[in-house]
C-alpha cells in the first residue's frame, strides 16, 4: 500500500459511537460458591451473570453476559469502568445517557466494545440519515465478520480478504490499494471499510480509484481500462479495452469530448479514455462534442449522457456507468451537467437522474422600458413546465441553495449529488 486515498464521500464513523470500554475476557465456567470467603462489594463471573459479595457471601446479583478482564462486570449493564453498551439496536453512553441509533442495523458487543453492525440475514450496510450517509459493520451471525467488509461503492457486504495488522498505517478517513486487489480503510473494531473491486478488475496504487482491468477485457462501470488502453464501445453489448494504433494524449486534469462525425465519439475523463463507434446503427449519435447513448451504452454525465428516458447506472467512486431504465420510484438524484450565470440571467442542466429525467433552468435577462427583468424555464426532458421572474437562481452559492430555489420555483425535488463539466 504505496498511497491513500481520500473516501469520496465520508461516512459516520462507527468508531464515533463506540465508545472505550475495557477488555472482555470469557466468564467463568460456573459461579462461585456461596462458601467462598469475600470482602463486601467484591465481584465475581459466573457462567451465569455476575456475583457481588453482600453479608460475607457470593450472591448473583446480576443475570448477564458477564466479562471477567479487567474487572467482572456486565457488559449488557452500566457501571463503574463501563463507557458504553447495547441498548436494545441502539448504544447508550453510560457517562451521559445519550442513546444513539444503529439507523436500521443492531448493536452488537465486540471485545467489549459497542458497535453497529448489520441485522442477520441484510446485507445493506449503508443507510441514509437526515445528517448524511452511515456505514454499518458486517456481521455473521450475531459476530462482526472477518471476512467480509462494507463496500462503499455498492452500499452492501460483499467478500473481501484483509489483515487488519496491515492497514493500521491507513488514515481513517482514507483508503488505499491492499494486496487483496481492493482498496481498504484502516480496521476499526475489527473490520475495514472498503471499496471492493469486481472480479476480472484490481486497484492500483498510482492515486486514482480506479479498478483496472487489461486488453480484451469488457470495460465500462466500475471496470477502467489501464493506462494505455482504450474502453471502446462498438455496439450495445461489445465494450473492450482495445490497445490502441495511437494513444490518445489524455491525463488526470482533462474532462472533455469530442465528437468526430454522429457516429464516432471519444471522451478522456481522469487519465482514462473512453471511445463510442458506429453510434447510430445502435441507437446513439454525437452532436456537439457531446455524445448520447441507449440502453446499454457506457454513460459519463456531462460527456455521454443516456437518452431520454433512461438513468446512468453510476456510483461516485465509477468513472463511467451504463445505460439503463430507472428503478421503480426512483427519486430525481442529479449531476449538474452544465452551468453559467452573469448575475442577470443563467443557465443549470441536470443529466443522468436515477429518474431518467434531465432538469434545466434556463434565464434570460431582458430589457423592457428602461428596466432589466429576468426571466426564466424550469424544463423537464426538454418540455417548458413552469416560468419565474427574477435573478434570485442565478445568485445561488452552492448547490444546496441551488437545489432549495429550484425546489421553491419550479416545484421539483431535484438533489444535485455532483458536477461534470460547466
Amino acid at each position: 500500500m504505496n498511497s491513500t486515498l481520500s473516501l469520496a464521500a465520508r461516512f459516520a464513523s462507527t468508531a464515533a459511537l463506540a465508545l472505550a470500554l475495557g477488555a472482555c475476557g470469557s466468564p467463568q465456567s460456573s459461579g462461585p460458591s456461596p462458601q467462598d470467603a469475600c470482602s463486601s462489594g467484591q465481584t465475581r463471573c459466573g457462567a451465569d451473570g455476575l456475583y457481588t459479595c453482600a453479608n460475607g457471601a457470593f450472591e448473583l446479583s446480576s443475570a448477564c453476559t458477564c466479562a471477567a478482564d479487567p474487572s467482572p462486570h456486565c457488559e449488557a449493564i452500566c457501571s463503574s469502568g463501563i463507557s458504553a453498551i447495547c441498548q436494545g439496536d441502539s448504544i447508550r453512553n453510560c457517562g451521559t445517557g445519550a442513546v444513539s441509533s444503529c439507523n436500521g442495523g443492531r448493536c452488537l458487543m465486540n471485545a467489549g466494545s459497542p458497535v453497529c453492525a448489520t441485522k442477520a440475514g441484510d446485507d445493506q450496510c449503508v443507510r441514509s440519515t437526515a445528517s448524511g450517509d452511515f456505514a454499518l459493520h458486517c456481521s455473521d451471525g450475531d459476530l462482526i465478520s472477518t471476512s467480509r467488509a462494507c463496500d462503499l461503492r455498492t452500499g452492501k457486504c460483499q467478500p473481501v480478504v484483509f489483515d487488519c495488522a496491515q492497514l493500521t498505517s491507513i488514515p481513517a478517513d482514507r483508503i488505499a490499494c491492499d494486496r487483496s486487489g481492493s482498496f481498504l480503510s484502516r480496521c476499526e473494531n475489527g473490520q475495514p471499510q472498503a471499496v471492493v473491486c469486481a472480479a476480472g478488475t484490481s486497484c492500483s496504487s498510482d492515486g486514482t480509484a480506479h479498478c483496472y482491468t487489461s486488453t480484451g477485457k469488457s470495460c465500462g462501470g466500475q471496470a477502467v481500462c489501464s493506462p494505455g488502453l482504450h474502453c471502446t464501445q462498438t455496439a450495445v453489448n461489445a465494450s473492450t479495452c482495445v490497445q490502441p494504433a495511437g494513444i490518445l494524449a489524455c491525463n488526470a486534469t482533462d474532462v472533455l469530448a469530442v465528437c468526430t462525425d454522429q457516429d464516432t465519439g471519444v471522451a478522456c475523463i481522469q487519465g482514462a479514455v473512453y471511445w463510442w463507434q458506429n453510434l447510430t446503427r445502435w441507437g446513439g449519435s454525437c452532436q456537439s462534442n457531446h455524445v448520447t447513448v441507449p440502453l446499454g451504452g457506457n454513460c459519463i454525465p456531462g460527456l455521454a449522457d443516456c437518452t431520454a428516458g433512461l438513468a446512468c447506472n453510476k456510483t461516485a467512486y465509477d468513472l463511467a456507468g451504463v445505460c439503463a431504465p430507472p428503478a421503480p420510484g426512483a427519486p430525481p438524484q442529479c449531476t449538474l451537467t452544465a452551468q453559467a450565470s452573469t448575475g442577470l440571467s443563467c443557465d443549470y442542466s441536470w443529466g443522468s437522474c436515477l429518474d431518467g429525467k434531465t432538469y434545466r433552468i434556463s434565464c434570460l435577462a431582458q430589457r423592457i422600458a428602461g428596466q432589466v427583468l429576468t426571466t426564466c424555464d424550469c424544463l423537464v426532458n426538454g418540455q417548458k413546465v413552469s416560468s419565474f421572474a427574477g435573478d434570485a437562481v442565478c445568485k445561488v452559492a452552492d448547490l444546496a441553495a441551488l437545489d432549495a430555489t429550484g425546489a421553491q420555483k419550479c416545484g421539483w425535488q431535484v438533489k444535485t449529488v455532483g458536477v461534470t463539466g460547466g
